[in-house]
């Protein structure tokens, strides 16, 4: 996942339970670096693109700024009402 710009880490592809493992082990150490996860290359998500948020906030220690969410993924953050908790102000 490279970053489009200092701080931005791109997400690309599917964000789906069958691959976000993978990505939270691959990110988890530059998650702390970024300031902003881009979401424009992300082809297609679930409930489980909602934990990596998640994850890579608790791992970063901060949340991040959210780039060209998906509107499903949108959708998905306003129904288990995780909106503070993945999106920085």
């Amino acid at each position: 996942m490279p970053a489009t710009e200092p701080g931005v880490l791109a997400l690309s592809g599917p964000v789906t339970f069958d691959h976000t493992a993978n990505l939270a082990t691959r990110l988890r150490g530059q998650a702390g670096q970024a300031q902003a996860l881009d979401w424009s290359g992300v082809t297609q998500v679930d409930s489980s693109a909602v934990a990596l948020m998640l994850e890579l906030a608790r791992a970063a220690g901060h949340r991040h700024q959210q780039r060209q969410l998906p509107a499903s993924l949108l959708s998905l953050i306003a129904l288990y009402g995780v909106n503070d908790l993945v999106c920085a102000p």
